[in-house]
């Protein structure tokens, strides 16, 4: 997704703003989470990706890992109901001008909500702040194949296909 001067909702298509909308309206926040609890986040991003029927593919000591070892590049992104966490992701930043959208999950409570769209847009915004000038959402394939419904989904938040990058971290 490029990154430019323009706010989110200038990209974003009507679904996707009324998604936003709602979670602006219900009260929900965003912030990054300095000190984050491992086992609250790793427990949100495993029954998101059970429930999606996607592998877990991080353990969470390696998340623990990485988010100590490189707490500089790695914030975490959350979306919160009051105190209830209710979707986070890591943002990465694998280069000065990209920042990958890594291991974003959210609370089945909420799913009526789509708080990923309001995590997004924090991720965005945090862009704009870093002058970052893409924000990578990642691959849109399950199991090898095309997710098109989630390519319609990156698109209505304005983002672009692109051959796909492989970014690799070795601890």
């Amino acid at each position: 997704m490029p990154v430019d001067n323009r706010p989110f909702i200038d990209h974003v298509h009507p679904p996707e703003r009324r998604r936003l909308r709602k979670c602006h309206q219900a009260g929900f926040t965003t912030q990054i989470w300095d000190d984050a609890d491992v086992d609250k986040l790793f427990a949100l991003i495993q029954k998101a990706r059970h429930r999606k029927s996607l592998p877990v593919t991080i353990q969470s000591k390696d998340l623990a890992s990485l988010l100590s070892n490189f707490r500089d590049v790695c914030p975490v992104f959350t979306v919160r109901n009051g105190e209830q966490l209710i979707a986070a992701c890591i943002g990465i930043r694998v280069t000065p001008d990209v920042l990958y959208y890594f291991l974003p999950a959210d609370h089945e409570d909420y799913q009526q909500f789509s708080p990923s769209v309001l995590l997004i847009e924090s991720l965005y915004d945090y862009c704009r702040q870093h002058g970052i000038s893409r924000l990578d959402l990642g691959i849109s394939t399950s199991r090898g194949i095309r997710n098109e419904g989630l390519i319609r989904f990156k698109r209505q938040l304005g983002a672009v296909e692109t051959p796909k990058f492989v970014y690799e971290m070795r601890f």
